[in-house]
């Protein structure tokens, strides 16, 4: 995936080796044949290409086989994989919305975060997270009638999304370098985790609103008593 999105362009060639398979099929309602073709990848490389002049064109690629990494050792490859796809979660041109469980990938990524913040290699950014959750408490209104606001069920809504404090994935930043990423002794730098700010103090608006930070809100619901 690092390689694919760091290196893949529409005028570069490469190279993929593994075990492919292909199988043909068509559908009752359709005289149109179609083919799948699958590869198991063990390994990529770019191949050498020349502009129009004959000179090489230079390009940072290198071969890349499967067998040299693993993705539970790689935490810091696997944290910004995880971060560039939540960045992206709802373009459905880089994330196949297909059985999409966002809940479940934000628990993960949300866990992968903490343990990297407990490992040193995301130092004080226990606050940056990219994951940013909203929860939404609807508060009735009190009666014309009386003083006090009826008894209700509250029933919670949570809403994830984008951590504006966290920045975007820009694979072209030097600390970002292949070598970098996967020599989980270096941590993230400030120009990849962000910077802390300092956290408003928690307080009340004229509409009943109650938030903190960017994390609480509660608002109030139209239904009357």
């Amino acid at each position: 995936m690092y390689y694919m999105l760091n290196y893949f362009n529409e005028e570069t060639r490469h190279k993929v080796t593994g075990l492919a398979s292909s199988s043909a099929f068509t559908f009752d309602n359709s005289t149109r044949a179609f083919c799948s073709t699958r590869i198991n990848m063990d390994a990529i490389r770019p191949i050498a290409m020349v502009d129009e002049n004959n000179r090489v064109i230079v390009t940072n690629a290198k071969k890349i086989k499967a067998k040299d990494f693993d993705n539970r050792k790689h935490k810091k490859l696997q944290y910004l994989m995880f971060k560039f796809v939540w960045e992206h979660i709802d373009n459905e041109n880089i994330v196949d919305q297909r059985n999409l469980n966002k809940e479940a990938f934000v628990f993960g990524l949300i866990n992968l975060h903490e343990e990297l913040c407990d490992l040193g290699i995301l130092p004080d950014a226990e606050m940056l997270c990219p994951v940013q959750v909203v929860e939404q408490i609807p508060i009735p209104k009190r009666s014309r009638n009386t003083r006090f606001r009826p008894q209700v069920n509250l029933a919670r809504e949570i809403e994830y999304s984008w951590n504006p404090r966290s920045p975007k994935v820009n694979w072209g930043l030097d600390a970002l370098r292949f070598e970098k990423i996967i020599n989980d002794n270096i941590p993230f730098d400030a120009s990849t985790i962000g910077e802390v700010e300092e956290e408003p103090q928690e307080s009340f608006t004229a509409s009943g609103r109650r938030r903190r930070g960017n994390d609480v809100t509660m608002s109030e619901s139209s239904s009357n008593a």
